[in-house]
């Protein structure tokens, strides 16, 4: 059986003696303060008297008929050629047209178009 070393053995009282001796200061402490109670004493204090709140009283309220407004007017729509379609198709000068261009050959064709045979065609060889 192998001995313990002298590091093994401060460790060991470190870990066990600091704590029982933090727990018998504790003890001394508490039995030598002045004016402590004994136990029996403590325990004959009275009971808090639960607080209870008094009865609500509730007052209604007058309740005023309801004013019912005649329906709004719809408003009026633009006529059928003249509707916006969105910002997306909407090109406002020689710049807009430039990238929509640049964009159309980088985005290349819509593949979910194609026919599924198309795809061998599309190899460059």
């Amino acid at each position: 059986m192998r001995s313990l070393s002298i590091e093994q053995l401060i460790l060991l009282a470190l870990f066990v003696l600091v704590p029982l001796v933090n727990l018998l200061a504790r003890w001394v402490r508490r039995r030598t303060e002045p004016g402590e109670r004994p136990p029996e004493e403590a325990k004959q204090e009275p009971e808090p008297v639960p607080f209870r709140l008094p009865p609500r009283i509730l007052v209604p309220t007058p309740v005023e008929p309801r004013r019912v407004e005649p329906p709004r007017p719809a408003a009026p729509t633009p006529p059928p050629g003249l509707r916006r379609r969105g910002p997306m198709l909407q090109l406002s000068g020689p710049a807009d047209v430039r990238r929509a261009v640049m964009l159309m050959a980088v985005l290349g064709p819509c593949r979910g178009l194609e026919s599924p045979g198309a795809e061998g065609e599309r190899l460059d060889r």
